[in-house]
C-alpha cells in the first residue's frame, strides 16, 4: 500500500496482531499503540488434570472446561481449536523484537487480562510505557476521552 511509517494501535487480539507486524516489519512502524494486548501466557492448573479423566467420565467434565476456557475460544465456534491453538503460542519472543516507541493502555479493572500482562509486556518491549487507567478491558470505551488523550501525546 506505500503508507510509508505509520502508526500502528490495536486492542486484545487486536494489539497482539499488532504487536506481531510490527516485530516483522520495523520499518515501517513509526509507533506502536496496544490496549490491553493478549500474548502473555497463563498456565491453566487443571491441565495435567485433563489426561487423568477416564474416557467415560469426559462428557461430564466436557461443560465445565468449555466454560473456563477463554472468551474468545467459547465465542469462535468453527474456529475454536484454531483460536486455541493461536492463543496457546508464546509471544515473548514477538514482543522483545519491537522496536518502535510504544505505548501500552490497561484498563485497571480489565477482567479479561490481568493488568500484570502490561508490566511484563513493558519489560520485554525495550522502548515501551505503560498506562494503566481507570476502565475496563475496553477502557477506550469506558474512557474515550482519556484515552484519545494519551494515544494523541504519545503520537506528537
Amino acid at each position: 500500500m506505500k503508507l510509508g511509517k505509520v502508526v500502528l494501535v490495536g486492542h486484545s487480539f487486536g494489539g497482539r496482531i499488532a504487536s506481531h507486524i510490527a516485530s516483522l516489519y520495523p520499518e515501517d512502524i513509526l509507533r506502536l499503540v496496544v490496549i490491553s494486548p493478549s500474548g502473555v501466557n497463563h498456565s491453566k492448573w487443571w491441565y495435567p488434570l485433563v489426561g487423568r479423566i477416564p474416557k467415560r467420565l469426559k462428557s461430564v467434565f466436557r461443560p465445565l472446561a468449555v466454560r473456563m476456557e477463554d472468551k474468545d475460544v467459547r465465542q469462535a465456534g468453527k474456529l475454536r481449536l484454531m483460536i486455541k491453538n493461536i492463543l496457546k503460542e508464546d509471544f515473548e519472543p514477538v514482543f522483545k523484537r519491537i522496536n518502535a516507541p510504544t505505548l501500552i493502555i490497561w484498563g485497571k479493572n480489565d477482567f479479561e487480562l490481568p493488568s500484570s500482562d502490561g508490566y511484563k509486556i513493558k519489560r520485554l518491549i525495550e522502548k515501551s510505557t505503560l498506562k494503566i487507567i481507570p476502565g475496563s478491558h475496553f477502557s477506550f470505551v469506558d474512557n474515550p476521552k482519556l484515552v484519545a488523550s494519551l494515544i494523541n501525546s504519545f503520537i506528537r
